[in-house]
């Protein structure tokens, strides 16, 4: 009983990093710390939230209902998202692995960047929205 690996046409390709585990990581990654944080803090205060479409000050405010409970849930369940998007990724990785399609390592390296690009992508949405909120501080 050995360790699976790919078949000997697979050793002739070169595929690193692997795309399904990167795009995995990346996209659960984007959703649970960017996507996700970001819709439900637009406001902090009241049971909806009211969103200004396009930014236009005289444009009519969206409500979302049950925006409230929403960001309870939210705040309850932040310590789950780190382990849904290990656990996203992991599967994707090991679907790969166990599917012969993959080797151990290449899925690690494309893990790896995918959660190199969730940090990037975070670093610049901070950025952005401080920079978006100096700029409407100002009158």
């Amino acid at each position: 009983m050995g360790f699976m690996l790919p078949d000997a046409a697979m050793l002739k390709v070169l595929k690193l990093p692997r795309r399904h585990t990167t795009c995995a990581v990346f996209l659960f990654g984007a959703l649970f710390f960017i996507l996700l944080p970001g819709a439900l803090s637009l406001t902090d205060e009241g049971d909806a939230l009211d969103v200004q479409p396009g930014g236009a000050a005289s444009a009519p405010a969206i409500s979302i209902p049950g925006a409230k409970v929403m960001r309870s849930a939210l705040r309850l369940t932040t310590p789950v998202l780190p382990l849904l998007w290990i656990a996203g990724g992991l599967s994707t990785a090991t679907g790969r692995v166990l599917g012969e399609a993959h080797w151990v390592s290449d899925t690690m390296a494309g893990a790896c960047l995918g959660a190199a690009l969730v940090s990037v992508a975070a670093m610049v949405d901070k950025s952005a929205a401080r920079v978006l909120r100096r700029l409407s501080a100002k009158p």
